[in-house]
């Protein structure tokens, strides 16, 4: 027997029904660090209250190296402590890819397209988007680059297909207008 994973259901009271809704809320991986105070001290519930994560998570993080000021509980941790504690989680979760390389998320690591093949697409003046499938699972993968340094880049790849938009200029009006107005009389 194969068990599936369920979403949370969650019942919210009104005066005279039950309603049942969907827990779709994600919890952040990046951090607003410019609501933690640097002289302050807090507790796990304030931490979890301040970020947005469960008082769980601020407990998994004392197993992780965010340090306690001492062994009483309440635990409480100092402001610039959990700052710098939050600013290392995510150095360490950043995966920086080569020139040749591109970022996937369903391999979750930095991987080469596959055939070395490319397509660009100028997204304004100054920015590229470079496009290319993944050598592993066949994923799209996306990168942006300055529109500076994007001979440099291409050279990396062995085929490169220069993919032009320019949905501004148009001659012919589009189809489902109604231009004399006797469309919808």
């Amino acid at each position: 027997m194969m068990l599936q994973k369920l979403p949370i259901m969650c019942a919210v009271f009104s005066d005279f029904s039950i309603n049942w809704t969907r827990s779709t809320t994600k919890m952040a991986k990046r951090y607003n660090l410019q609501r933690i105070k640097t002289l302050s001290t807090y507790s796990a519930q304030e931490i979890a209250d301040l970020i947005g994560v469960h008082v769980r998570t601020v407990h998994v993080w004392y197993t992780k190296g965010l340090p306690k000021i001492d062994e009483r509980r309440p635990f409480l941790v100092r402001g610039c402590e959990l700052k710098e504690f939050l600013q290392k989680m995510a150095a360490d979760r950043k995966k920086p890819c080569r020139p040749d390389e591109m970022y996937c998320v369903s391999c979750r690591a930095p991987r080469k397209p596959a055939n070395r093949v490319v397509e660009t697409q100028a997204i304004n003046k100054k920015k590229v988007l470079i496009i290319g499938k993944c050598d592993i699972c066949g994923t799209k993968m996306n990168r942006f680059a300055s529109a500076r340094n994007i001979s440099q880049i291409v050279k990396l790849f062995e085929k490169h297909k220069e993919h032009k938009v320019n949905l501004s200029v148009s001659k012919n009006s589009i189809v489902n207008t109604d231009k004399q107005g006797d469309l919808f009389q």
